[in-house]
């Protein structure tokens, strides 16, 4: 079972729901009210096809949320046929840019950060066109730290920072052994966190050159390389909760974002300069929308206490079936009440039947 699924099935355990295994969706139902809700992977019963469908789409995401004032980074969608016929233009985005899928990019893949160029863009593009159809541009927005918001129901119920992956210098190892030893420690915790190894992709080297280093460099005791412009813990990024820090200026710019795409479920991907100062004023933008927001990340975080977003989120489920789910958790009471209930039936009748006679 999915990371995610499974986080969902403890917590439909805990509240004493109907819960049913099945294999062939690697997931499980909740039967409730005579329905059934099924979970699978970080898919639950709450957000409409119709709203899913357009977030799937990050381009259609992207400008949804333009046209609404929401702030997003300037992008723009290529696709194969124009790449080769060289018909598109780029002369509106301004270099660095981010090139990424539109569609079946999660956990950063094929994610190249920080193209400085269009010759290097352009590499890239080609090479990613032996495997994606369409290929989203967006101006690169550096300096920014990274926070995924989830929002369920108009309500801010987790936040945490995503942190790039990075090692620290220990004054003895080389950069390459340094890498080594994080992804052992990564390797341990797979089980539980959807946490991946540090690779040494395009943009890595593109921040080794940077910093003027080689994967055989030592660095000094203390010092942070970074290793990755993507925040992902799929790529080795690591989290830390962050819980209390949005301003109510952020929390009602997110909630309205989610009112935009109709999604009731969403953990929105923000880069800003602090989540505690009100974006605007500040530099910030919303990123991505993710429909199947990824719960491991705010239930066990790698810095900070978890929050168990998936109980809230079954607690509503349960909200809206209250007097079924109350009854159904009384099940092996259940004979007794009705006896207490006949007999109270039983006794009220004899009373009215003394009282007419």
């Amino acid at each position: 079972m999915d990371k995610n699924c499974l986080l969902y099935y403890r917590s439909a355990l805990d509240l004493k729901l109907n819960c049913e295994l099945k294999d062939c969706i690697n997931g499980f139902i909740i039967h409730l009210a005579k329905k059934r809700y099924y979970i699978r992977g970080a898919n639950v019963p709450f957000n409409l096809i119709t709203s899913v469908s357009p977030a799937t789409n990050k381009f259609c995401v992207n400008k949804l949320l333009e046209e609404s004032g929401i702030p997003v980074p300037k992008a723009a969608g290529i696709s194969k046929k124009e790449f080769e016929s060289n018909a598109f233009d780029l002369r509106d985005i301004k270099f660095p840019v981010v090139a990424k899928p539109p569609l079946d990019s999660g956990c950063g893949k094929d994610v190249f950060c920080n193209i400085k160029n269009e010759k290097i863009l352009r590499d890239y593009l080609k090479k990613m066109f032996n495997e994606h159809e369409f290929m989203l541009i967006e101006e690169f927005q550096p300096n920014l730290r990274s926070y995924r918001v989830l929002v369920f129901c108009n309500k801010i119920i987790g936040v945490v920072e995503r942190i790039s992956a990075h090692v620290i210098g220990d004054g003895v190892h080389t950069l390459h052994t340094l890498i080594e030893m994080t992804n052992a420690k990564h390797q341990l915790l797979k089980d539980e966190l959807s946490i991946g190894a540090i690779e040494m992709a395009e943009e890595s080297q593109v921040l080794l050159q940077e910093m003027n280093m080689t994967i055989n460099d030592i660095p000094q005791a203390g010092q942070r390389v970074p290793l990755c412009y993507k925040c992902n813990s799929g790529v080795g990024g690591t989290i830390r909760t962050a819980e209390n820090e949005i301003c109510p200026e952020n929390t009602a710019l997110v909630v309205k974002a989610a009112r935009i795409l109709e999604l009731e479920l969403v953990g929105f991907d923000v880069l800003c300069e602090d989540i505690s100062k009100p974006i605007g004023p500040t530099r910030g933008f919303i990123i991505e929308a993710n429909y199947n927001s990824d719960v491991t990340i705010h239930e066990k975080p790698t810095e900070g206490p978890g929050n168990c977003v998936t109980r809230t989120v079954l607690l509503e489920l349960i909200k809206r079936h209250r007097f079924v789910y109350e009854w159904e958790k009384m099940k092996k009471y259940r004979p007794r009440i009705l006896f207490f209930l006949k007999m109270i039936l039983v006794l009220f009748s004899v009373f009215i039947f003394y009282r007419i006679t």
